[in-house]
């Protein structure tokens, strides 16, 4: 059901677009629409095949791919690309930091909640990893994974404290640059953010709030004070298409019914980081909870670095979101306890 509403709703919304304008790339429409139907297709049938996974096993396979992206995190000190296409700070087979820490954000999150061995070490090497690599994105995904298990006490307090002192003897200049978000800034990533969000605001007010449609994001020669600065410093301009972050994009793109969306997800990331840390307490495991952690993280993706709809961590999202309906029909939300293949099933407050 829900999939059917995305679908026909996206192309609805596209209908209604090109009553009111000629102005709608028609091929980039239907291309991408075309590919989300059958994406938003598997990412059903994938929310019930993960649910079904024996927990035992499912664990051991994200050991294996927490392992990968260790080697991967490991390779990038070198400075080595294994993949063309790369920037200048590839990961391994990731052509950046950034696009690394969106899959780490599930994986990560998961072996915190499942209580995975060496969860808290690898952690903290990711942490580290991200202060010498500098990159934000990575020490945000680390701080709610952290956030996901951490005591709220005055002993636990230190630790944000003792990161932000590291962080400041590391780069101070680069991660003061990056956390400062205004127009004035230099930093590119910064100014990124930020020419997405203006985009947006554009859009909405060219279209009257309706939006510029299913994949039109940056495909209309609208550019603010921000982006004619990025496309200064960039010399073309850059991550047009994918406006910086996937909220701007989802709002520039579907007006207020995307800005809707967007704060309907905030709604579920609260609700996923209460359960999560409920099901902690236990070291709960399986497909249901990856998924979970999945919703939860996607926060990274949805504010701070989008690579738009087409990316890993959007279908984990959208699995996450159908297992979540099917999940929610049935008032409970079945995990395995840590260690078992015995199905425990866990009310949606959280409490068992």
């Amino acid at each position: 059901m829900l999939w059917l509403m995305l679908s026909a709703g996206i192309l609805i919304h596209a209908v209604v677009r090109m009553t009111n304008s000629d102005d709608l790339a028609m091929g980039r429409f239907l291309s991408g629409y075309i590919v989300f139907v059958w994406v938003a297709l598997v990412a059903m049938v994938f929310s019930l095949v993960l649910s079904r996974v024996p927990a035992l096993l499912f664990s051991r396979r994200v050991d294996a791919v927490m392992a990968f992206l260790v080697v991967n995190a490991l390779i990038g000190l070198t400075g080595i690309g294994l993949l063309p296409g790369g920037t200048h700070k590839p990961v391994g087979i990731f052509a950046e930091p950034s696009h690394f820490a969106l899959v780490l954000g599930p994986v990560m999150a998961y072996a915190c909640v499942a209580r995975r061995r060496w969860a808290i070490q690898f952690l903290v090497f990711f942490f580290l990893w991200g202060i010498f690599v500098q990159n934000l994105t990575v020490l945000l995904t680390c701080v709610l994974c952290l956030l996901l298990i951490i005591r709220f006490d005055w002993r636990m307090m230190i630790l944000p404290v003792l990161a932000v002192l590291a962080v400041s003897l590391a780069e101070p200049d680069y991660f003061v640059s990056r956390l400062v978000i205004s127009a004035d800034s230099e930093n590119q990533s910064v100014l990124v953010l930020l020419q997405g969000w203006e985009t947006a605001g554009l859009l909405l007010d060219q279209t009257r709030g309706w939006g510029a449609g299913f994949q039109q994001f940056g495909v209309l020669d609208m550019v603010g004070d921000v982006g004619e600065k990025v496309d200064i410093l960039s010399e073309g301009g850059i991550n047009k298409l994918d406006g910086g972050s996937t909220a701007a994009k989802i709002v520039g793109e579907f007006g207020y019914f995307g800005a809707l969306g967007v704060l309907l997800y905030l709604v579920a990331f609260v609700l996923a980081f209460v359960w999560l840390r409920n099901i902690a307490r236990s070291g709960a495991e399986g497909g249901g909870v990856f998924l979970g952690c999945s919703g939860f993280m996607f926060f990274v993706e949805m504010f701070a670095r989008g690579v738009g709809y087409f990316s890993p961590t959007f279908f984990l999202c959208l699995s996450a979101t159908f297992w979540w309906m099917a999940s929610r029909r049935a008032g409970v939300f079945p995990v395995r306890r840590q260690g078992t293949d015995a199905s425990v099933r866990i009310r949606i407050t959280g409490s068992r």
